[in-house]
């Protein structure tokens, strides 16, 4: 499996990086870096249309917005996952 973060400084791309190395998986980092007006950088878009942090490549895929990355390695790796209705209601809650 072939993963790169899009690493945007002070942004949730940071979870994208927790995760992974909770998970112990191997992945590349793409560093990005806020404009004068903290804002992300424009040329973002050329990676994906949103060009909002983070953004994944997975095997020749590009997954966005921070939830859903963390979901789909948790469910991926079958890692993570809540075992009781409690705890699946605090990570949803948590991911979102």
């Amino acid at each position: 499996m072939s993963i790169t973060v899009h690493h945007l400084n002070f942004s949730r791309s940071l979870r994208t990086l927790w995760l992974l190395e909770e998970l112990e998986l191997d992945y590349a980092i793409q560093s990005w870096e806020r404009d004068e007006n903290f804002r992300a950088p424009a040329a973002a878009a050329a990676v994906h249309p949103l060009g909002r942090f983070p953004m994944v490549e997975v095997d020749g895929r590009m997954l966005v917005e921070s939830g859903a990355v963390l979901e789909y390695f948790a469910n991926r790796e079958g890692k993570l996952r809540p075992s009781d209705e409690d705890e699946a209601l605090a990570c949803t809650m948590f991911m979102h």
